[in-house]
């Protein structure tokens, strides 16, 4: 069974349950972040297509980790007529003399090589893509963590290494998030990523009926219209906000000359159930209004009035959710997280919802964020 190497995005519990989402009966072999490392049989390039979390996805090689075989890799995997690309990208002990080495013994075989380096131990995207190193040459995926042996000389044992096959087409990603016509930045703007990695936790098939109550500029109507969903349903309290899901789809069915059955409407998410039939929806996947923007200097009792505010509007939400979802549908919604000093604002509705019947699917929390926000991202599924 075939061995592979996912390097995960910046939030990895949240990327690595995508992977499992789209795969439940991949193996977990490791997962010491950003890297996991699976056994399984998938396709790395539909793989990173289908993936919002992942960055990269290597095949783990059988083979002694040794100059000689990466040597031999690294030629099976090029046009030797042309000057190869190669480089390596370490996740642990990093052996810099390695390269250097193949570089020689490439240079002895009368085939020119180029050694492409970075200031960090790893390869970004960008210069994956920017030297070509898929095309013709090699990316090498090196992992070594304190649980795993280190890399050493003399084709001792390693933990896993293996060739790139997939990179995450970072280029897509920020055309279809700063290069469509309309950006709504003061209500929020859903990173299309995130869009997509919500729609694989739902779990659901590509003729499966999707609405997304709160679509703001519509991203992840979007991105499930792109990743093959026929049935796509999307509303808004904001005609602006309709107006403009209009407009960017408009800009994507153009640009990438696809179809898909959509249907916008104006209205409350407390009211959706006048205009969806009961029992008709299969996953409603969301991030619904996440409170106004923060500046950081705002207090403690503000900030909990604010949430309060917003709790009022998730429990009217999830009331309309019932009776449009049919039985065994999930739910996939964002809950902000206020960071404050040191401290978290976040909202206490389970218990409620439990009360209703809701139940939580995701035992791990899902967070999305960066370091310097002020509203956090909490990603739950629920189903009834």
């Amino acid at each position: 069974m075939a061995k592979y190497i996912f390097i995960l995005g910046r939030n990895h519990e949240l990327c690595k349950a995508e992977v499992f989402a789209v795969w439940p009966r991949l193996k977990k072999l490791s997962f010491e972040p950003p890297v996991l490392i699976v056994e399984g049989e998938i396709s790395p390039r539909q793989a990173i297509e289908r993936l919002g979390g992942t960055i990269k996805i290597a095949q783990a090689s059988d083979q002694e980790f040794s100059a000689e075989n990466i040597e031999q890799m690294i030629l099976n995997n090029a046009d030797k007529s042309k000057k190869i690309f190669f480089g390596f990208s370490w996740y642990g002990t990093e052996d810099k003399k390695i390269g250097l080495a193949i570089k020689k013994q490439l240079k002895e075989k009368g085939v020119s090589s180029r050694l492409v380096t970075s200031k960090e131990k790893q390869l970004s995207s960008v210069i994956v893509e920017k030297n070509k190193l898929l095309a013709n040459g090699s990316e090498i995926i090196v992992v070594s963590t304190p649980s795993l042996s280190p890399p050493s000389k003399g084709g001792e044992p390693i933990g896993y290494w293996g060739r790139t096959i997939a990179v995450q087409d970072f280029k897509a990603f920020s055309e279809r998030d700063y290069g469509r016509p309309k950006r709504d930045m003061l209500s929020g703007s859903m990173p299309p990523k995130l869009a997509k990695i919500m729609i694989n936790l739902s779990q659901t098939a590509l003729n499966a009926n999707i609405l997304d109550p709160f679509c703001g500029s519509g991203t992840m109507l979007q991105e499930a219209i792109l990743m093959g969903y026929q049935n796509v349903v999307g509303s808004d309290i904001s005609e602006k906000a309709i107006k403009d899901t209009e407009n960017n789809l408009a800009w994507l069915k153009d640009k990438y000359k696809i179809k898909a059955s959509l249907k916008l409407f104006n209205s409350p998410a407390e009211a959706i159930s006048t205009f969806v039939n009961k029992n008709s929806v299969d996953a409603i996947i969301s991030e619904p209004y996440l409170g106004k923007p923060k500046k950081g200097n705002e207090s403690t009792d503000s900030l909990s009035k604010e949430m309060a505010e917003l709790e009022q509007l998730y429990l009217n939400a999830f009331d309309e959710f019932k009776k449009v979802l049919k039985k065994g549908g999930r739910v996939v919604i964002i809950f902000p997280i206020f960071k404050h000093k040191n401290r978290e604002v976040k909202m206490n509705i389970m218990p409620t919802l439990q009360g209703d019947g809701w139940v939580k699917q995701n035992k791990t929390p899902l967070v999305y964020s960066r370091v310097d926000q002020k509203v956090v991202r909490e990603i739950n599924v629920f189903t009834m």
